[in-house]
């Protein structure tokens, strides 16, 4: 629903404060719902909402998950379900009768801003364990270490890690955290005051800002996932992750193909940081 809304995977030992002044942690979507479709192939903007904190159990996909454990043990006096639906209800009703989309930015673009730090010191990493890896090989460190009673093959030599270029994706993060800012400040003062044919354009261009983050050829070896900052992982199932066209590749020591979605991803936050100005222009009209 919000950029603001797209967060780091949960942690299940965070805490939500009851502060209503806090914002609540919401986190990085991965797959195994219902927003799969909209949010990874479609560019949808997408939320999921749920209650936690409790255990839920053991009967969740059996049996007996059904309507009389419902009734008699898991919520018998149907609060929870009615609360769940007040929540979901709000929401969709607050964007429903919004006259500006209530969007802002500049959470979504501290969390990219940090996914790119994390892949970048993942890449840093690699090298150096690497390089270290092989000065020991080349010491016969492993073979002299091994137990000589057991039968032991010593490693091979590991092709070296390149330093990666990044500067095309740290451009279009630094380009999107100030669109994100223009954008927030400029609602902020926003005193209401726009015209009905405006305000129809600005939310058309709110919209369109999630689908800049598609690539039509998808990822690597999926191309139904076509989302850049999201998706859950290859190897990682319902798990999310995070610029996975290029985090994977790194991961999976696939260098070409790393610096090709660097080029990429840097691609679609361009494009979805020249939505963000157009809707700042449009808003300060």
């Amino acid at each position: 629903l919000v950029q603001q809304m797209q967060h780091p995977p949960r942690n299940p030992d965070d805490k939500v404060s009851p502060n209503p002044d806090v914002p609540l942690p919401i986190f990085a979507l991965g797959s195994g719902s219902d927003y799969s479709s909209f949010i990874d192939h479609l560019g949808i903007a997408s939320l999921d909402i749920g209650f936690g904190g409790e255990s839920d159990g053991t009967q969740y996909h059996s049996r007996y998950d059904d309507f009389y454990w419902y009734s008699h043990f898991g919520d018998p006096s149907f609060e929870y379900g009615v609360a769940l639906a007040k929540v979901g209800g709000h929401a969709v009703l607050r964007f429903a009768d919004a006259g500006i989309l209530p969007y802002t930015f500049t959470g979504f673009a501290k969390h990219v801003s940090d996914y790119t730090n994390e892949i970048e010191k993942l890449n840093a990493r690699m090298h150096k364990q690497t390089a270290e890896k092989n000065a020991l090989i080349k010491e016969d460190a492993f073979k002299l270490a091994a137990d000589p009673t057991q039968k032991y093959v010593a490693p091979g030599h590991e092709a070296a890690v390149p330093a990666l270029d990044f500067k095309p994706l740290d451009e279009a993060v630094a380009r999107l955290e100030k669109a994100a800012h223009a954008y927030d400040a400029a609602l902020a003062a926003h005193d209401g005051d726009i015209s009905r044919a405006t305000a129809a354009k600005l939310n058309e261009t709110l919209i369109s800002t999630e689908r800049q983050l598609l690539y039509s050829k998808g990822l690597p070896k999926r191309d139904w996932y076509k989302h850049m900052i999201y998706a859950p992982g290859y190897y990682t199932g319902y798990g999310v992750k995070t610029l996975p066209g290029i985090r994977e590749a790194v991961e999976q020591r696939d260098w070409d193909t790393a610096r090709q979605y660097i080029n990429i991803v840097a691609g679609v936050l361009n494009d979805f940081s020249g939505r963000v100005e157009q809707a700042t222009a449009l808003l300060k009209s």
